[in-house]
């Protein structure tokens, strides 16, 4: 009788004590996952420049491939790019760092588009099949605030 009682507390003690290092596991994949953090000022002005900051705060350095900043207007289903950016060189292979930040550049008259359309940046993640895409800026939602901060998440 005692044996089974000995029994029975090993097995408890057991499914406990595994379930407890199961959970801080997911906990530390959790906080080590690959994210990154975006702000963005926008010159209204006709020859300034206007910089999206990506900011990587997680453990591991994120390798952008390409990215594109696009203005597109329309629902859904029927999305009409009008402007874009893209980098000059083709591909740009940019390495953020862990904890580091980076801008991405880009010049010329943003006032009509801003009143029109959503800025969608797409990016290439190295190890991803897909581009992520977001929408940076809705003029419909809210006015562009400088440096008004995202967090995107990278599975």
């Amino acid at each position: 009788m005692a044996e089974q009682g000995l029994t029975i507390f090993a097995a408890i003690w057991g499914s406990v004590i595994s379930t407890i290092l199961a959970g801080i596991k997911i906990g530390e994949a959790w906080r080590d996952r690959r994210r990154l953090t975006t702000s963005y000022s926008i010159s209204y002005s006709d020859n300034g420049e206007s910089q999206i900051i990506i900011e990587n705060p997680s453990n591991t350095p994120v390798l952008v491939t390409y990215w594109e900043l696009l203005w597109i207007k329309g629902p859904f289903f029927r999305r009409e790019t009008i402007d874009g950016a893209f980098p000059d060189e083709g591909y740009c292979n940019i390495t953020i760092k862990a904890h580091d930040r980076y801008a991405l550049t880009f010049k010329g008259n943003q006032r009509r588009n801003a009143a029109e359309a959503k800025l969608h940046l797409k990016l290439y993640i190295s190890g991803r099949n897909k581009p992520f895409s977001y929408i940076a800026f809705d003029p419909a939602k809210s006015f562009p605030k400088k440096k008004k901060v995202v967090c995107v998440k990278f599975c």
